[in-house]
């Protein structure tokens, strides 16, 4: 995954394997952080990348098998929602990375910019 920085007008390289998919990035609320979803031993998982690319990526938890939906910080960043291919909404703490169901059925979500809500609905 590549990212500009517009402090520097470059273009960093954030991730370093090919082998490996990435995707849905989102940047944590002071811009510090980028979590992504990326293949690790097949699976998907979520992965913490400094956004200067200093450190190496750690892995956020152990998110069962399937296909994840972007995850969305929480406006303090301590957050992250998230959902999967068995309608599933989650939340993960990002220190801990434990993870709970917080809603089941066919919904959507959003995280509301300055405001300390995720919103969702759903029809179950």
């Amino acid at each position: 995954m590549l990212w500009p920085d517009k402090k520097k007008g470059l273009i960093r390289r954030i991730t370093e394997s090919s082998s490996a998919r990435t995707k849905f990035p989102a940047f944590f609320p002071g811009g510090t952080n980028i979590v992504t979803w990326t293949e690790v031993e097949g699976e998907e998982q979520l992965l913490l990348h400094a956004a200067d690319a200093a450190t190496p990526p750690k892995q956020i938890g152990n998110t069962p098998p399937g296909w994840h939906y972007g995850a969305a910080w929480s406006p303090d960043g301590k957050r992250l929602a998230w959902g999967d291919e068995k309608y599933r909404l989650c939340v993960t703490d990002a220190a801990t990375g434990e993870t709970v169901v917080v809603d089941r059925g066919d919904w959507k979500s959003r995280v509301t910019p300055g405001r300390p809500t995720v919103v969702t609905w759903s029809t179950i």
